[in-house]
């Protein structure tokens, strides 16, 4: 059997469709934006999936080109009222995902350079009668990176407008990510600098914007209590705990069978399933997608999403937790769940300070799954647990071990 080539590291839609990579058809989630709200954010463990949804909503609405037969043999395409949206729309499409600073100074200067390279790819709008002296000096500013803050702020709202005096029809604003800065920023200890001007920046383009067709944020967290998306109403987070769009993120148990059948490896299912299956999306299992690629690739069971980047936090966190934490940890090593309060909402400032924001902060990012989502008293509860060997190999590893050794060495 020939097999198709496997996307490791390959997140661009039209890249993957066009060179006959592997594809795990999510096309459905199209309709599912198109007939949902106007403004989506879908919260999930990195490595999801989240960067090539977005890439297949950016090649979908987009109308700066030609993409029609990208979606021609995906499930979508069977939907002709869906498919009248495809190549209609100028797109607003940013990924905040490389924004890593450890300082406050190179963070901006990156968003700024970010914001400068997207106004480029749209300049030529600069050229039409509509454009006045303010739009003109504004949209130079923001180019040439001489604007103020509270130009680069506004930014996103200014380019959704022009591109609607363009084109004559609003556009579609995706962001990818959008909560990377603010992690790092919370690593890094100026989370409160940053967080006003996350907050200006995105609320300028997604609250009262009239010229605003639809959005779709992703990231790992939906981030909760600081304003980011105060008085946004017609925001509707997609959380692990929705059930709308549950399936879209991750692989299925059918997805990943007709995945290991079409390599030759049906066999290794069971195996596979211990080692990287275990994710509960409202009732909906999920195999982390990383994890199968990888696996694929090398036909070795291994760690593959644990030993990534991205578990320093993690490590940091559970290494400075309380021992009431550690008691519940050591229980779900063993196999065991702890019943605890459930909510989509985190705020970075709490995580290391309240032990129910810690236990959310692990489920939100995928260390941990949810069992018997029950209602007490206005509050939501669920049984947590470790999902898979994989997630349990680096509690183990990385975090059990590391707690005994400091209690050694706090006994000599």
């Amino acid at each position: 059997m020939i097999h198709k080539k496997l996307p490791i590291g390959v997140s661009d839609f039209k890249e993957i469709i066009t060179r006959s990579y592997y594809f795990v058809d999510k096309s459905l989630l199209i309709k599912e934006v198109v007939d949902g709200a106007k403004v989506l954010l879908y919260p999930r463990p990195r490595r999801f999936g989240k960067t090539l949804n977005l890439s297949m909503l950016k090649y979908f609405y987009d109308n700066s080109a030609d993409n029609a037969s990208l979606f021609d043999d995906l499930l979508i395409s069977k939907d002709p009222e869906v498919m009248a949206y495809q190549g209609k729309f100028p797109v607003i499409f940013l990924t905040f995902k490389d924004i890593k600073s450890n300082n406050l100074a190179h963070c901006m200067d990156s968003l700024f350079d970010l914001i400068a390279k997207l106004f480029q790819e749209h300049y030529h709008i600069l050229k039409n009668d509509f454009m006045g002296d303010f739009d003109i000096n504004f949209y130079n500013r923001i180019l040439s990176k001489t604007g103020s803050l509270s130009d680069y702020e506004n930014s996103l709202k200014y380019l959704s407008e022009y591109l609607y005096k363009y084109h004559k029809v609003n556009p579609v604003i995706l962001i990818d990510e959008y909560d990377m800065p603010i992690q790092s920023a919370y690593i890094n200890n100026y989370y409160e600098d940053l967080i006003i001007f996350i907050r200006n920046l995105l609320s300028g383009c997604l609250k009262d914007n009239v010229y605003l067709e639809k959005a779709v944020l992703t990231g790992i967290l939906r981030v909760a209590k600081e304003s980011i998306f105060s008085g946004l109403n017609n925001l509707k987070v997609c959380s692990m705990i929705s059930k709308f769009s549950a399936d879209k993120f991750g692989f299925t148990e059918e997805e990943v069978a007709q995945f290991l059948t079409a390599f030759d490896l049906a066999e290794k299912l069971p195996k596979v399933k211990e080692w990287y299956d275990g994710y509960n999306y409202s009732g909906i299992e999920i195999y982390n997608p990383w994890s199968i690629l990888n696996y694929i690739s090398e036909q070795e069971i291994r760690p593959y999403w644990v030993n990534t980047s991205g578990n320093e936090l993690i490590k940091t966190l559970l290494l400075k937790a309380s021992d009431l934490v550690k008691q519940d940890m050591e229980i779900l090593v063993n196999e065991g769940c702890v019943k605890k309060q459930v909510e989509d909402n985190i705020v970075y400032a709490d995580i290391d300070q309240n032990d129910d924001s810690l236990w959310n902060f692990l489920l939100m990012s995928g260390y941990l799954r949810y069992d018997n989502f029950v209602q007490e008293e206005e509050v939501w509860y669920a049984d947590l647990k470790i999902p898979n060997r994989e997630v349990k190999y680096l509690f183990e590893s990385e975090v059990i071990k590391k707690w005994f050794s400091n209690m050694r060495g706090s006994l000599r």
